[in-house]
C-alpha cells in the first residue's frame, strides 16, 4: 500500500467518523400532523436565519471548497485541491457547546516529469 493509499483511507475514515457524529447529534424533528401557520413558518425561517449567522449555533455544516491551480511544475500541469469542512456541535450544557470543525484535505498534483 502506498503512502497517497494510506492518507486517502485515513481521509476517509475521518469523513465517515465525523458524518456518523453529525448523525447522532441531529435536529429536532416536528410534531407529527402538525402543520404551522405562516406566522410560524415566518418565525421558524428567521430563527433558522439568525441560527445559520452564528459561527457558534447548534447547527451542523458541511462546507465544500474546491480550487484549481494551473501553472504546475515544469510541465506547466493543472492540481487540485479539495476541502471538506464539517462543523459539529456538541452540547455540553445549556449554554456551552463543544465545537468540532475538521478540515479534510484530498489534493491531485502532477508528478515531477521523467527525463529519458
Amino acid at each position: 500500500m502506498t503512502t497517497h493509499e494510506a492518507t486517502r483511507r485515513w481521509l476517509v475514515a475521518g469523513l465517515v467518523a465525523v458524518l456518523c457524529l453529525a448523525s447522532v447529534g441531529g435536529a429536532s424533528a416536528q410534531a407529527p400532523g402538525a402543520d404551522p401557520t405562516p406566522k410560524v413558518a415566518a418565525d421558524q425561517a428567521t430563527a433558522l436565519a439568525k441560527q445559520q449567522q452564528n459561527p457558534i449555533s447548534s447547527l451542523i455544516s458541511v462546507p465544500l471548497q474546491g480550487n484549481w491551480d494551473f501553472g504546475l511544475g515544469d510541465r506547466d500541469a493543472a492540481g487540485t485541491l479539495f476541502n471538506i469542512q464539517p462543523v459539529v456541535p456538541f452540547a455540553i450544557s445549556r449554554s456551552t457547546n463543544l465545537v468540532l470543525r475538521v478540515i479534510l484535505p484530498l489534493a491531485s498534483s502532477p508528478a515531477a516529469a521523467m527525463s529519458a
